[in-house]
Formats: structure tokens, sequence, C-alpha cells
């Protein structure tokens, strides 16, 4: 995991790295270790930032 100086910063970085190019209605896995081996992959972008924000604690922009 990566510590960055303002909760704005790890919103750019995961908006401009981890989410580049997704389109809302396209299926995304979480690349946490944890859902990662469980496989899991979730229906829209929105299921998750929702599922990032209830799970991991990390809340993303809407």
């Amino acid at each position: 995991m990566v510590s960055f100086c303002r909760v704005s910063k790890m919103r750019d970085h995961v908006e401009r790295i981890h989410l580049r190019g997704f389109v809302s209605e396209e299926a995304v896995s979480c690349r946490h270790p944890m859902c990662k081996s469980q496989g899991l992959v979730l229906k829209y972008l929105q299921d998750f930032k929702n599922h990032v924000q209830t799970v991991h604690g990390i809340c993303l922009r809407a």
C-alpha cells in the first residue's frame, strides 16, 4: 500500500492509474490481494466504488 499526503491526491491517482479507460457499464475486478484471490469481479464501475468504500474503507469520487 502507498501513502498519500492528501485524500485528493489518492483519488487522482486511482482515477488516473487504476480506473483509466473503464466505462461505467464495464465489469471491474478488485485488485486487493484478498479480493483478487477470491476472483471478485464487480459488474459496474459504481459497484466497484461502493465495494472499495464498504469493504476497504476508501471513499472514491462518485
